[in-house]
């Protein structure tokens, strides 16, 4: 598989499971489930969470750089939108365990 092939086939996947997480996160919510999966104290999956949403920045942001002037605008829009998810993620999750 050539490199830009590989960058784009591994970019879609990333997209499709956050486009899936995002899904799922909103029928929870919306759902009134919530209170069911997520614990009184959000400082017990707040380490966890923001590790998890720290990789995942890092892996968009590399997807980034390896795919400039190779992306469709729409491909670069959608990667960059995800990033910006991720990085108000991490923000977040920060915020939770008092270091902002």
């Amino acid at each position: 598989m050539a490199k830009r092939d590989y960058i784009l086939h591994n970019f879609w996947w990333k997209i499709t499971s956050l486009m899936l997480a995002i899904i799922v996160w909103i029928v929870v919510h919306d759902s009134g489930a919530a209170g069911d999966i997520i614990p009184a104290d959000p400082k017990q999956i707040a380490q966890t969470q923001l590790e998890t949403h720290q990789r995942r920045l890092k892996e968009y942001e590399e997807l980034h750089r390896a795919g400039a002037g190779q992306m469709t605008d729409g491909m670069r829009l959608s990667l960059e939108s995800g990033m910006g998810h991720e990085r108000e993620f991490v923000r977040f999750w920060r915020e939770v365990l008092g270091n902002p």
